[in-house]
């Protein structure tokens, strides 16, 4: 596939799914430990929030500053046990079985990222790992049918509870494929109730560009 995420391609492209979907794309890259970090660091103490923030703005999230323990396991696969307590204590589940089955389930990276490069594609300098899209669900379905245009069906797994983190970031980067989330407690704050999230990997960013 040819590389469409050259510096001069981004607002292009960027315009391109603005245009077909009614989303400014935000784009996301996992940093890694011994990179350098260029850019301006926001700590912040959710995934969502910082998110949310990218619609307008261009940082790097650093994994030290989250306190969410559901998002840090994700990041950096530490804390496992404190994301299943943390499931368990606020109810999200019915037993502490059921907490470590979630968990357990949920797809998180295993060590070596310290944050998260995130920014609205049309100011992106980097190549994204993933592009997350604030969709309602009628353009969800168009983004949908655009992706399934070649025959493949879209998959999509989702909880409620972890989106911002295990179902728009994790999953689609370390599986390949787009994922839908409805969000998460965290999330919803950021979302209007007629928006949902859609996230679909690097690989499969040059399907969003076919068709009229």
């Amino acid at each position: 596939m040819k590389d469409i995420f050259g510096t001069n391609n981004l607002k292009k492209v960027a315009k391109v799914i603005e245009k077909k979907f009614a989303s400014n794309p935000i784009a996301i890259r996992l940093v890694f430990e011994g990179e350098d970090l260029r850019g301006e660091i926001h700590p912040m103490s959710r995934i969502c929030a910082a998110i949310d923030r990218a619609k307008n703005d261009s940082f790097i999230l650093p994994c030290s500053s989250l306190t969410c323990p559901i998002a840090k396991f994700v990041l950096t696969g530490e804390g496992k046990e404190e994301a299943t307590e943390r499931l368990f204590k606020e109810k999200l589940v019915s037993s502490e079985k059921a907490a470590k089955d979630l968990v357990n389930s949920i797809p998180h990276f295993k060590g070596n990222i310290i944050g998260l490069q995130l920014s609205p594609l049309k100011k992106a300098k980097f190549k994204p790992d993933v592009l997350v899209l604030i969709l309602n669900p009628r353009d969800a379905m168009k983004l949908a049918q655009t992706l399934a245009y070649n025959g493949k069906l879209i998959r999509a797994e989702f909880s409620g509870i972890t989106a911002a983190c295990g179902e728009i970031i994790a999953m689609p980067i370390k599986e390949k494929r787009p994922n839908l989330s409805l969000g998460c407690k965290g999330s919803r704050k950021f979302l209007k109730d007629s928006e949902l999230l859609f996230s679909v990997p690097y690989t499969l960013i040059s399907h969003l560009l076919e068709g009229d």
